[in-house]
């Protein structure tokens, strides 16, 4: 079954809405979501990647995220490229 974008916006949510919860426990692992559910958090992208494979295989989709504080959001492109500068 391909992963749809509806399917990956539902599994971003639910990322988003546990991620300060798994920052104390899980905080540098990576985690596999798939229909907001949890397959489990590895310490390595590579095994979290393996252990997707292995559960869903290579033809479906799940979301493998690194367990990691969010990143503050820049005022604008030309601020992040450099073209704004003080």
């Amino acid at each position: 079954m391909a992963t749809t974008d509806k399917q990956l916006e539902r599994d971003q949510g639910f990322l988003d809405d546990h991620l300060d919860e798994w920052l104390s426990s899980h905080l540098g692992e990576f985690v596999v979501l798939r229909d907001g559910n949890v397959l489990g958090f590895y310490p390595t992208y590579e095994s979290a990647y393996l252990a997707a494979l292995s559960t869903y295989g290579a033809q479906s989709g799940f979301l493998l995220a690194p367990i990691v504080p969010p990143r503050p959001q820049s005022l604008s492109i030309s601020w992040d490229a450099g073209l704004l500068g003080g």
